[in-house]
């Protein structure tokens, strides 16, 4: 039986460095995370169906060959892939066995123009809420111990809800 790991990393932004900016501070996904300021706080993970964990960046170095290991050989699932991948590879050296990309699989589900963010994906598939607790951390680089758990509680939330999308989605979806 294959294995699952469901993942989402949680870095740090700010007004001016911002996947989501508009206009003047407008970046790529690949300016961003190849700018100085990127800084992964942590990530969440979760094999199959255990309890997901939340690892901040020092715990998840720490213990690198470890996780490289387990994407390597595991069936990754991701909200946005191409981010957190991308990340983990230019970053880490992170590799990956297999993607399973859930803001991917919406598209042919629910068709090209409709919304594929992880908020819309958990109402519309009635999974789940996305928390609001990001925020708290924008224009914060270095996070107290009290913010990082807050942060975690919040990923650990987005890996459930990714999980969880990705069971209901991948029912009837083409292997290829």
């Amino acid at each position: 039986m294959a294995r699952f790991v469901t993942l989402d990393i949680e870095t740090f932004f700010a007004d001016d460095y911002s996947l989501s900016a508009r206009g003047k501070n407008a970046i790529t996904m690949e300016e961003y995370i190849n700018d100085p300021r990127f800084k992964m706080h942590g990530i969440g993970i979760k094999v199959n169906d255990g309890k997901s964990k939340w690892f901040t960046e020092p715990q998840f170095r720490d213990n690198l060959d470890t996780f490289k290991e387990l994407f390597a050989s595991s069936i990754c699932v991701m909200q946005n892939a191409m981010f957190d991948s991308a990340a983990l590879s230019w970053h880490y050296d992170c590799k990956f066995g297999f993607i399973a990309d859930t803001a991917s699989m919406a598209r042919p589900i629910l068709g090209p123009d409709a919304p594929n963010s992880l908020a819309f994906l958990a109402k519309h598939f009635e999974v789940g809420e996305k928390g609001t607790e990001l925020s708290s951390t924008k224009n914060k680089y270095d996070l107290t111990e009290q913010e990082l758990s807050v942060l975690g509680s919040y990923c650990r939330n987005d890996v459930d809800l990714t999980w969880e999308l990705f069971k209901k989605m991948r029912v009837g979806f083409p292997k290829e």
